[in-house]
């Protein structure tokens, strides 16, 4: 017994080593047909072999997901016990050896075929042994072993990647079309925050009425909005960004992956001002004072403009057409000029709206107007310095 022990653990470390079970049972074959192995000994080496076969698969499932993990759980398991089985009654397995041979024709001395036939009697003794258990087996690996849950939601990018990181060319492509992935995210999150749907940027309806139709603040949270559709993405292209300029040694490339990052940094500076919008956009834009929740309509009809534009150009085809659209962008940046406005003095003057309010109103375009400006510096960056890199099919 003590030797069946010994040999188990020479199989057992000698499959570790060779990483398989086929190369310890060869050795094992042959060493038993000249003599150097004794037949017994021979068979714990065969038990070892297939309990050191589990451990490439344990090594395999590593990076395995949890379904692979539960059929290496039942490898192991299947291995071990049939393995336990062999050592514990293996006076049965050797008589149960010698009956097989003597009805199979295989001479009493032929110590090799029988070393094979008790291989094969030991995967066939534990099958039959757990077959009638792999319902409640099943059944509890399912409870055991379950996925993990993704606590993070974050979109991640899908446009970066390391093989493109050593060729310029690649690198700007790629950051270029993640940009433009993350300038449609946070055009989504701007409409949020003036009460109004990302779907409304993308719709053919008429500004006016698709305004007048959104007549209830729409909750949205800034941080979570933020984290989820933009803090990852923006992360990421920063550190690419600055990795792929650090293996470019051409002066055009560095001042491309700049440009890639002022426009990103414009695109953050935009989402934290539409941020501060927020509160009062939900309050005086649906107050009962028809005159303030008039010039908040104004407002949002104007950044909606604004949002349309600038998405509308990542489908521009040619160079004049960004061109154009840039200056209608620049054009919308005007309208939020309220200063120059003589309605809003109006309404002081005839105390249709508080001091507060006006105020506030002032603020707020002032607020706008700053998002236009950076949403410009964005298509000026990211659109008209470099035109080639952008798949205008993205949207």
């Amino acid at each position: 017994f003590t030797g069946l022990l010994l040999y188990t653990l020479v199989g057992f470390c000698v499959t570790v080593i060779t990483q398989s079970s086929h190369a310890t049972l060869t050795l094992a074959l042959t060493a038993v047909s000249v003599g150097q192995l004794s037949y017994e000994n021979s068979i714990g080496v065969a038990i070892g072999a297939n309990v050191g076969s589990t451990i490439m698969a344990v090594i395999g499932s590593l990076n395995a997901n949890v379904e692979g993990k539960k059929i290496t759980v039942t490898h192991v398991f299947f291995n071990v016990f049939a393995a336990f089985m062999a050592i514990v009654f293996f006076k049965l397995y050797l008589i149960g050896v010698d009956y097989l041979a003597k009805l199979m024709g295989i001479a009493a001395d032929d110590w090799v075929l029988k070393l094979a036939l008790f291989t094969t009697l030991f995967n066939v003794v534990g099958t039959v042994l757990l077959y009638p258990f792999i319902t409640p087996w099943c059944s509890f690996l399912n409870k055991v072993l379950k996925p993990k849950q993704h606590t993070s939601d974050e979109e991640k990018p899908i446009f970066l990647n390391e093989e493109s990181i050593n060729f310029a060319d690649s690198a700007i492509q790629t950051l270029t079309l993640e940009s433009v992935r993350l300038l449609e995210n946070s055009l989504a999150i701007i409409a949020q925050m003036v009460s109004l749907k990302p779907e409304d940027i993308y719709s053919s309806e008429e500004v006016n009425p698709l305004v007048a139709s959104r007549d209830k603040p729409i909750e949205a949270n800034f941080a979570d909005l933020y984290r989820k559709k933009f803090k990852g993405i923006y992360s990421s292209i920063q550190e690419f960004a600055v990795r792929a300029s650090s293996v470019s040694e051409n002066s055009e490339h560095a001042a491309n992956f700049m440009d890639l990052r002022r426009a990103n940094l414009a695109l953050a500076s935009a989402l934290k001002e539409a941020n501060l919008l927020q509160p009062n956009v939900s309050t005086l834009g649906f107050s009962k004072n028809g005159y303030v929740r008039a010039e908040y309509s104004a407002l949002r009809r104007n950044l909606l403009r604004l949002l349309r534009n600038v998405r509308s150009i990542s489908e521009a085809s040619t160079e004049t057409e960004i061109e154009e659209i840039h200056q209608e962008i620049l054009s919308d940046s005007s309208k939020f000029d309220i200063i120059s406005s003589s309605s809003l003095d109006t309404l002081i003057r005839n105390h249709r709206i508080s001091d507060t309010m006006a105020t506030s109103i002032m603020n707020d375009n002032a607020l706008a107007k700053s998002i236009a400006g950076s949403l410009s510096e964005v298509v000026d960056l990211l659109f008209k310095a470099n035109p080639e890199a952008v798949d205008h099919e993205i949207t």
